[in-house]
């Protein structure tokens, strides 16, 4: 045989879809340790790739009872979306993970967690524990995923666990979300490892208002699926959003912000008089989705009572990616 005639050397991608079916066909162990790095080293297959046209001639959804745009799961496109973004700043997905696979995956948070509580620290390196066994990172990027950060968020980046990520993109692959993100991004999904996590956040949290831009990088088409897997804005923390359209960063820093890139209470007061903050009550399975100009918080209340399982995941276009960032290919 020829160099000519040679068969193409197989991609990091089509192992991806290899591995994805094995997993599915319910292989486990090592496998799922080969998929996280398979994601990793396919992104530089699609880095260059051009994105395709972004459809934005969609009908935002009627608001609902949270006074957002609110949709099912069957009504899910990218205008659709899109529109919801222009109008809002987010859309409301009601019901998007049936309650069985929201179920499912708070255990897994909780075994997830429960891997990495078991180990000493300080602690880094693999584990070859599906549930927590995270990859080498070198630096700048090993600084810059903000592991301690996210833990002390009441939180553990899904990277990290194995098991989670690949049963979590099962899932949502299901769901049709690859799909649906494919449309909204021109590209296929490419997810950022740091902004990727598994939330179990208490009663006694606290997080500042702020706008993903800011410290992500405006204008990158970015989108976030965040999903509730218990009931939250009543008795467990949920999310406080400012419901309009922002196109650029609001003032960060000052008049009460903790942290530089932190928008203060004394800036949402203003834009309060306007546009009131809203705290939409979720259920199971509900989602939020919305991207990198949507000005929000974690909500909390001294009278809640139970704590809030979440997941939350960032994906971009590989051609617009945050500087620094670890990437995974979906």
């Amino acid at each position: 045989m020829t160099a000519a005639s040679a068969p193409a050397a197989p991609t990091a991608r089509a192992r991806i879809d290899e591995l994805e079916a094995a997993f599915r066909a319910g292989a486990r162990g090592a496998l799922e340790r080969e998929l996280v790095e398979a994601r990793r080293a396919a992104v530089d297959e699609v880095r260059d790739l051009p994105r395709r046209p972004i459809a934005e001639d969609g009908t935002a959804p009627a608001v609902g009872p949270s006074g957002l745009p609110e949709a099912t799961p069957d009504e899910l496109d990218g205008p659709t979306v899109r529109a919801a973004f222009a109008s809002h700043g987010c859309l409301v997905v009601r019901g998007l993970v049936p309650r069985a696979t929201a179920e499912e995956l708070v255990a897994g948070i909780d075994r997830a967690i429960a891997a990495w509580g078991d180990l000493k620290r300080p602690f880094a390196g693999p584990t070859g524990d599906p549930w927590f066994d995270p990859q080498t990172v070198d630096e700048p990027e090993r600084s810059a995923l903000g592991r301690t950060w996210v833990t002390n968020g009441a939180g553990l980046l899904t990277f990290d666990s194995p098991r989670m990520l690949a049963t979590i993109l099962d899932r949502y692959e299901r769901l049709g979300l690859r799909t649906l993100l494919t449309e909204l991004l021109g590209a296929r999904p490419v997810l950022s490892a740091n902004k990727g996590t598994l939330r179990r956040v208490p009663v006694e949290t606290s997080a500042g208002w702020h706008q993903d831009g800011a410290f992500l990088g405006q204008q990158l088409g970015a989108v976030n699926v965040w999903a509730t897997l218990t009931d939250c804005g009543v008795d467990a923390p949920g999310l406080d959003i400012v419901p309009r359209r922002f196109d650029e960063i609001v003032e960060t820093g000052t008049r009460g912000s903790y942290f530089d890139w932190a928008v203060g209470e004394g800036v949402i007061e203003e834009l309060a008089v306007d546009t009131p903050v809203l705290r939409p009550q979720l259920h199971a399975g509900d989602a939020v989705i919305f991207d990198e100009m949507l000005l929000h918080r974690t909500a909390t209340d001294p009278s809640m009572t139970s704590s809030r399982y979440a997941i939350e995941m960032w994906t971009f276009a590989g051609s617009a990616y945050p500087e620094g960032h670890v990437a995974l290919l979906w």
